[in-house]
């Protein structure tokens, strides 16, 4: 019976650790294709698209008592001003390069950050400056 278990066991190992090779090499493959300017064509933006960004962006509220230390940086009204101020198709761009390179990776703690770090390129490929939920809450632990 333990046989059985532990065998399970290193066939649950097994997966993670082959979600995490899988991950690896599609979040490599978008971060080499932006350093050769060789990202894929995406799709057509959508109104709706569009949509759901503008609605996202009309709950943020920089002036908010919400964006307070100890948790979020002591600039974070003039980074969320500056996130706001990237224009919404631009954004809707970046989240469908994201979806499409990243539609078959396997979910897991961690990738949240080489999710970020590839936004933060991308919007940098297209000359905005963005700041990701760490930069606006560099106290806060994310997984």
């Amino acid at each position: 019976m333990m046989f059985k278990s532990l065998k399970k066991k290193k066939e649950q190992d097994n997966n993670v650790y082959n979600g995490f090779d899988h991950n690896l090499t599609l979040i490599t493959k978008l971060f080499r294709d932006i350093e050769n300017s060789t990202l894929c064509e995406i799709a057509e933006i959508t109104n709706e698209e569009i949509e759901v960004v503008r609605a996202y962006r009309n709950k943020i509220k920089p002036d908010s008592p919400k964006y307070q230390e100890p948790y979020y940086a002591k600039d974070v009204k003039q980074m969320l001003e500056k996130n706001l101020l990237i224009p919404i198709e631009v954004e809707v761009w970046v989240n469908k390069v994201i979806d499409f390179y990243l539609k078959d990776a396997t979910p897991m703690m961690g990738m949240c950050h080489s999710i970020w770090k590839a936004k933060k390129q991308l919007f940098d490929y297209k000359g905005y400056e963005w700041y990701s939920p760490k930069d606006l809450e560099p106290g806060t632990m994310f997984d």
